[in-house]
């Protein structure tokens, strides 16, 4: 015959081990990485059309970020990684398997953009905001400024180039959010949520 405590205790126990399994699964579930299977896309500046695209010097996997004419190579081929926490900011790594980061770690405007090893570093997540939409006779473009996670409690910082500049080969600087459709914006970012 059975101890009716016992009885209660293993109902307990057995109940309390289905409720942490639920828990888990649903917790793994909700901290998955956003685009961990999203499709590979490039980044192409508003202001030279057809745009430079954003790739690393050289066509390397790791490196200096620079804005280059698009040649479908892997470091200009981009796609959304894991999010940092549930902040809305989300690595974004190039076909090399590398992240777009700061140097350094850096915060201020001026610092360099690369491309290395993802190390969930502060530098290395990035957000889209405030579109700007140019219409062609393809239909309309959407171009985002990518926003910096590491700098964002000193202000809106993003990529672009030093001094604006639009030529081929310019090295990609964090700077200043200047919020004008210019050379800030970038073209081919899909919402990391989708």
């Amino acid at each position: 015959m059975l101890n009716n405590g016992t009885g209660k205790t293993k109902v307990r126990a057995f109940v309390t081990a289905i409720i942490v399994a639920f828990v888990t699964a649903i917790s793994i579930t909700v901290t998955a990485p956003a685009g961990s299977t999203a499709t590979s896309f490039i980044e192409q500046n508003w202001v030279s059309p057809p745009g430079w695209c954003l790739g690393v010097a050289n066509d390397a996997a790791a490196g200096q970020v620079i804005q280059w004419a698009c040649d479908g190579e892997s470091d200009q081929s981009w796609h959304w990684g894991s999010e940092n926490g549930f902040t809305g900011y989300y690595e974004l790594v190039n076909g090399g398997g590398d992240c777009l980061g700061l140097s350094g770690g850096g915060t201020i405007a001026g610092t360099p953009v690369i491309s290395g090893q993802c190390l969930g570093r502060a530098d290395q997540y990035w957000r889209t905001a405030a579109e700007c939409v140019r219409m062609t006779s393809h239909g309309n473009v959407d171009y985002w400024p990518l926003f910096s996670y590491a700098a964002s409690s000193k202000g809106l910082y993003v990529i672009g180039s030093l001094a604006g500049t639009t030529k081929e080969g310019a090295d990609m600087l964090l700077e200043g959010y200047i919020a004008a459709c210019d050379f800030q914006f970038w073209d081919g970012l899909p919402d990391p949520l989708i």
